[in-house]
């Protein structure tokens, strides 16, 4: 899981999103890979049913492969993060 967050000074440029990119995205904002987080599927189905998490549409496959890719070159994100999405992803 990443959060994203509005631009800011000194924010990470690995991956910047856009309005228009995602009906969430109201403002330019960024994908704060150094808050990164991996959560087990029960703990966000629970958080989803506790209205803790909102479900939202899935991004478009173009938009998701830009958070990926800026995953893998983001100066922020932990080292067992990166290892974690290359073990799972095979990329």
């Amino acid at each position: 899981m990443v959060n994203v967050s509005t631009v800011r000074p000194g924010h990470d440029p690995a991956c910047r999103l856009f309005v228009g990119d995602h009906a969430f995205i109201r403002r330019e904002s960024f994908v704060e890979y150094a808050m990164a987080r991996v959560e087990l599927a029960q703990k966000i189905s629970d958080s989803v049913a506790n209205r803790v998490l909102v479900p939202c549409a899935d991004l478009d496959s173009a938009i998701f492969a830009r958070v990926c890719h800026g995953l893998t070159i983001s100066q922020f994100i932990k080292p067992r993060f990166l290892t974690y999405y290359h073990d799972h992803t095979g990329l």
